[in-house]
Formats: structure tokens, C-alpha cells, sequence
């Protein structure tokens, strides 16, 4: 059995952290993986690695997992998704895991600046939708996203799925990429 570990540092917001947990034991095979939560300290100290096939990093605020996390802990998730394992970022988490945030630009929410793990080499800029406000439902939006893969069976299945938006960000590059797959790929991957 494998561990799929939500992260619960300085930063989480309560409610992201919890939906966060539930959210994947519902789209998971619970026969196979087991969902817990990690703190900075014992990312740090490691040996989480070798069980874990998935980190999660919940909404919140980034800023606290940079102070928490940059150098040591930051090290250990690079290696560990360079050594096989898959990083999650859910909102925060999405900023946290790119090259660059640009969080409300020129709002007195604005947080600028560079991030060590660079998975995204690009920008991740938000908020998408206008209103958020920390502690707040205020900017709460459900947001429908299309899957084209099932996590239980990792075949492709297109569904809409409607998910529980609050600050998020878009990714940007100056880079041209393509999120899509040809025909040929989908069949490929059947």
C-alpha cells in the first residue's frame, strides 16, 4: 500500500486541508493507497519518500510554506518528483509548486516573487475570478473542469467535474505547450 500525503503546515486553511483529504479518498482505490497528512517537520526530516506516491499541497497561503519549507523541505519534494513521486498543488499550492507567483498584482493582497520548486516553469497569476479575501467565502465559486482520465482505473474517460474554487490561479508561459492529446495519443494510452 502506498501513501498519498496531504500536506498540513503553517499555511492550510482548515477547510482546504479537509476537503483536500476527502476529495481524494473518493477518487482513489482505497484498497491501494492511503491518504495522510504531513507537517514541515517531518517532510524535513524525510523518509516519507519511499511509500508516498503522491504530495499534496492544499489552499491557504503560500508565503508560510515558503518560510516553512524553502532550502531542506523544498530539496526533499524536488527529489522525490524527480525520483518517480507526483506533486499536487490545490490553489496555493499551484502558486507554491511554480517558477513565479503574481497574486493580486497591485491590491494590498499582492504577493510577487520567485519560488524554489519550479515545477511550472512558468507564471502562475491569479486570482482567476475576482473577490477572494482570506478567512472569507467571499470569491467562492464552483467551477466545472473536464477529466480525461479516472484516477481509480487510469484509463481515459472524459466527465465534467464541478470543483470548489477560492483564489486560485491560471498557469502562463511564454512557452508554446499543448494540454490536449491527439487521438492517436488518447488510443495510445488505452
Amino acid at each position: 500500500m502506498t501513501n498519498i500525503l496531504v500536506y498540513r503546515g503553517e499555511g492550510v486553511s482548515l477547510e482546504s486541508l479537509q476537503m483536500a483529504h476527502r476529495s481524494i479518498e473518493n477518487f482513489i482505490d482505497n484498497s491501494c493507497h492511503r491518504v495522510e497528512t504531513i507537517d514541515a517537520g517531518d517532510l524535513k526530516r524525510g523518509g516519507w519518500e519511499q511509500d508516498c506516491k503522491l504530495l499534496v499541497m492544499p489552499g491557504g497561503a503560500d508565503l508560510p510554506y515558503c518560510a516553512a519549507l524553502n532550502g531542506e523541505g523544498n530539496s526533499k519534494i524536488k527529489r522525490f518528483v524527480e525520483q518517480g513521486g507526483a506533486y499536487f498543488g490545490i490553489c496555493a499550492g499551484g502558486y507554491y509548486g511554480s517558477n513565479y507567483v503574481e497574486f493580486e498584482k497591485g491590491t494590498p493582497l499582492e504577493v510577487l516573487g520567485h519560488r524554489e520548486l519550479g515545477f511550472f516553469a512558468g507564471t502562475a497569476r491569479g486570482c482567476v475570478y475576482p473577490g477572494f479575501q482570506y478567512g472569507s467565502t467571499a470569491g467562492v465559486r464552483v467551477v466545472n473542469i473536464n477529466v480525461s482520465k479516472s484516477l481509480k482505473t487510469n484509463k481515459l474517460q472524459q466527465r465534467q467535474v464541478s470543483v470548489y474554487y477560492n483564489g486560485g490561479c491560471c498557469f502562463e508561459t511564454h512557452q508554446p505547450f499543448s494540454l490536449a492529446l491527439s487521438d492517436q495519443q488518447q488510443q495510445q494510452q488505452q
